[in-house]
């Protein structure tokens, strides 16, 4: 493409609809903002306009060609794109001395033991100075498939498990809570807590996870939040505000690195 654009957007008040900002900013594959008074715009414009004033790399497509069998399930929450035989996601433009993460999420068959298929590859196509470039990542850790519990956990490298689970699935869980208070929805929201708080706690206590008993905690403190937020007088506005902060926070915390 010979222009290339990146769509943000900043929800300001209590007056707009979190679903729809977030939406239009992943398509956008820019950054939402929530701000709850006017004058907090100066930062934000600020912000964007100094990470397109030093924008090194735009344009960015992420390239990952699954082989056969493996799917990937997430990237952080951007939008899948299904070309042919890749899935692309679009992590929007790249300035100077920035650094991000995007947790990616793959799905593979457990049926046989041994060796599992190789996830494959990574490719990133981008713009630099109008010219068209790509990098390439060859390979990924390949994968073994194994019957033994404790075969299982001693694969398992505790850092990266907990900082996943920790950073993308709680904020993910954050993004989910997020639109169940907006439906007036308080079971649905307590169920994602507890289903991520049941799922984290098993495996922790095998791993031992700082990170992740902390993120137990935050959630668990999330669901004192909760019902405070659907109980007593201006319930309503409560839960409205509620819902845009968690909607942001876990928007933000999927995407390490991308606001400036």
């Amino acid at each position: 493409a010979t222009s290339e654009y990146v769509l943000s957007t900043v929800g300001v008040g209590l007056g707009f609809n979190e679903e729809l900002m977030t939406a239009l900013a992943n398509v956008g594959t820019g950054n939402f903002y929530f701000v709850q008074e006017n004058i907090a715009l100066a930062g934000v414009f600020k912000d964007e306009f100094e990470s397109a004033r030093t924008t090194v790399a735009s344009g960015l497509a992420v390239r990952l060609p699954p082989p056969a069998g493996v799917s990937v399930e997430a990237a952080a929450g951007y939008v899948l794109e299904r070309q042919n035989n890749e899935v692309v996601f679009r992590p929007g433009t790249l300035f100077a001395g920035q650094k991000r993460t995007v947790w990616v999420r793959y799905r593979v068959p457990t049926h046989a033991q041994g060796s599992a298929p190789a996830l494959g590859g990574v490719r990133a196509d981008y713009s630099d100075q109008g010219t068209r470039k790509h990098t390439v990542l060859q390979s990924l850790p390949q994968l073994a498939l194994v019957t033994q519990e404790d075969d299982f956990y001693k694969g398992i490298n505790k850092d990266v498990w907990g900082e996943g689970v920790a950073v993308d699935e709680f904020n993910e869980v954050r993004l989910k809570v997020s639109t169940a208070i907006q439906q007036g929805d308080r079971e649905e929201a307590e169920r994602e807590l507890r289903t991520y708080q049941s799922k984290s706690r098993s495996m922790n206590k095998r791993l031992g996870s700082a990170a992740v008993d902390q993120s137990i905690a935050a959630s668990s403190a999330l669901e004192d939040d909760i019902a405070k937020a659907f109980t007593g007088p201006q319930s309503s506005a409560r839960r409205n505000e509620m819902s845009k902060q968690l909607k942001s926070s876990g928007f933000d915390g999927r995407r390490g690195g991308a606001k400036k």
